[in-house]
């Protein structure tokens, strides 16, 4: 996916926070939180159902939640409700916020929900059945009868039961889930919140709901009513005047940072037994994480999953950036990284370079300066190399490369409604 087009860094000015004199931004406003519509339908076995919504709103948006409800399905002990690998985050089918001019981000109910992980908004370890340091989402890596290979992530697939599927008639095939739509990146300098008070400039929501058999390999007996409410993070835009009489800051210093996230499907397939090129399209911006979801087929497996790729995984992952290699290492080591930076370990499938643990001794703690500054770069590429097994990395194998990326846009018009 290229770069996609500048979305419109509303109500802005240069000099609205002259001068330094004026308290902070940070310190005038206040965090606010507001319902949105919120969606009611029954989840179909044979259509995708689009789902896009206006987000009604004011302040300075920082992130939407979805709060994702399955309720009603039934199933019987015989036949209880199995779960895909993605389940149930990829119950969202979409999940795009944007503007009139672009998307901030386009991605998948599951990427959506990495994207939340590799920012560590919850600061430690997901709902899990699995002992930290223990290769997550199931041993299997594939699901089974009434247990998600997710397992993971704020879930709570029996309304009362984290991880499991009940085997009642009363409760297989329902579950519920919690995802933000982010905006800025985190609460302690709020970077790239934008304004959502211009009513000729709204953003809107997309949230569809995917066909059963994307969710369930097995599908419950009768399928369930969905729920998908919305919850419009936002901070308020502060008075000129604090209540002293001190002249307050109205816009963020760093209003006109626009902050994206978007996944690729590498061009080239990754295969048996060969080191392969992956070039890095979202170069030009300012890098905060790439994550590689890695997904395996075999002569059995016809739909690639993440943990056959887990099972089997690249031998060496050579990170280059123009004509120089920054990082060359083992599947191990990145999977070591990853659990010293975030505490747990992430999704299986998953090699995760995070350029956001600047700050502090996680990931998610970050001032910016190992932000990757791609704006003089021509190209970029991960080298992968593949095992060379009969069973494994055959045609249908994919590399989906996941990027949040940052752009400053000179601010534009000056409006508070």
């Amino acid at each position: 996916m290229g770069q996609q087009p500048t979305p419109s860094a509303q109500m802005q000015t240069p000099s609205v926070n002259a001068p330094a004199s004026r308290v902070p931004f940070r310190a005038a406003t206040i965090e606010r939180v507001a319902l949105l519509a919120s969606e009611s339908l029954t989840l179909s076995s044979t259509t995708t159902q689009r789902i896009e919504r206006t987000v009604e709103g004011a302040g300075f948006i920082f992130g939407v939640v979805l709060d994702v409800v399955f309720t009603g399905a039934t199933s019987t002990a015989a036949s209880v409700a199995a779960y895909t690998e993605d389940a149930p985050f990829n119950a969202l089918d979409t999940v795009i916020l944007r503007d009139v001019n672009g998307e901030l981000s386009d991605l998948s109910g599951w990427n959506t929900w990495l994207c939340n992980l590799l920012e560590n908004w919850s600061g430690g370890a997901p709902a899990s059945g699995n002992a930290p340091g223990n290769a997550l989402p199931s041993a299997a890596g594939v699901g089974g009868v009434g247990v998600t290979a997710s397992q993971d992530g704020n879930i709570n697939l029996n309304i009362g039961s984290v991880g499991t599927a009940s085997t009642t008639s009363a409760a297989g095939g329902n579950f519920r889930f919690q995802v933000r739509v982010p905006v800025g990146t985190n609460r302690r300098d709020l970077l790239g919140i934008l304004g959502n008070q211009d009513r000729a400039q709204k953003y809107s929501l997309r949230s569809d709901l995917a066909i059963s058999s994307a969710i369930f390999s097995t599908s419950p007996s009768s399928l369930p009513a969905v729920a998908i409410n919305k919850f419009y993070e936002n901070y308020a835009v502060p008075l000129p005047t604090a209540p002293d009489g001190s002249p307050q800051e109205v816009f963020p210093p760093t209003f006109g940072t626009l902050h994206f996230h978007t996944s690729t499907v590498s061009e080239a397939a990754p295969a048996n037994g060969s080191t392969v090129n992956h070039y890095i399209r979202r170069l030009g911006n300012t890098t905060r994480y790439f994550a590689l979801v890695f997904r395996s087929a075999t002569s059995s497996i016809t739909s690639p999953i993440r943990g056959n790729a887990d099972a089997n995984p690249p031998t060496l992952i050579r990170v280059k950036l123009g004509e120089d290699t920054v990082l060359e290492e083992t599947w191990t080591y990145r999977r070591w990284i990853m659990f010293e930076r975030y505490k747990y370990d992430l999704p299986r499938g998953v090699a995760a370079y995070d350029f956001i643990h600047d700050f502090g001794p996680f990931a998610g703690f970050e001032v910016g300066d190992d932000y990757v500054h791609s704006q003089a770069l021509v190209n970029g590429q991960f080298m992968v190399t593949y095992p060379a097994t009969g069973s494994t990395w055959q045609v249908g194998s994919t590399l989906t490369i996941v990027t949040s990326d940052l752009i400053y846009s000179e601010p534009q018009v000056a409006s508070v409604r």
